[in-house]
């Protein structure tokens, strides 16, 4: 898909695969001619030229193995751990990575909540699971202050999507 439109600027003249060097970001004078990546949220235009976000083809996906992104976006899973792996890059990834979980964990609450209030379909393992609050992870030991901002956040966000999916379902 993505892939054959991607191939000819996926490696340098040497054959080797190209990381950083994808990215409009973080030195737009050096890579503007090589890129065709922005790490921003949304499709940028730099001197004309458009750089798609490479983060909303990732979100896309909804791939949560990477796999099979990597391969229609790379054509490569070992091009994508290279970036993937990438100090510059690694930080973002992450971000996104987290991102696709809440995206994935919300649409599942969601049909797990739409089910649970079919009365055809009397679905009372989905009408339990949703008023145990089953989303919520289990949690083990004491927790560190980093996971509780990080758990803080990602409810916020499940919150949030939860709330736009119920607006957008006439809710």
């Amino acid at each position: 898909m993505y892939y054959e439109k991607f191939k000819p600027f996926l490696k340098d003249s040497q054959g080797k695969f190209r990381t950083n060097s994808l990215f409009l970001e973080p030195n737009y004078a050096d890579t503007a001619e090589t890129a065709i990546f922005t790490l921003k949220e949304d499709d940028h235009t730099y001197n004309g030229k458009v750089f798609l976000s490479l983060k909303k083809i990732y979100l896309s996906f909804a791939d949560p193995t990477e796999y099979d992104f990597a391969k229609n976006v790379f054509g490569s899973w070992d091009h994508w751990q290279k970036i993937r792996n990438n100090q510059v890059l690694r930080p973002f990834i992450e971000a996104w990575g987290a991102e696709l979980e809440i995206k994935l964990r919300s649409a599942a609450v969601v049909n797990m909540i739409s089910l649970s209030q079919e009365p055809e379909m009397k679905n009372f393992g989905a009408m339990r699971w949703a008023a145990e609050g089953g989303w919520r992870e289990v949690k083990r030991g004491r927790v560190s202050k980093k996971e509780k901002e990080q758990e803080v956040r990602r409810e916020a966000g499940i919150v949030r999507s939860i709330t736009e999916d119920l607006a957008r379902m006439g809710g």
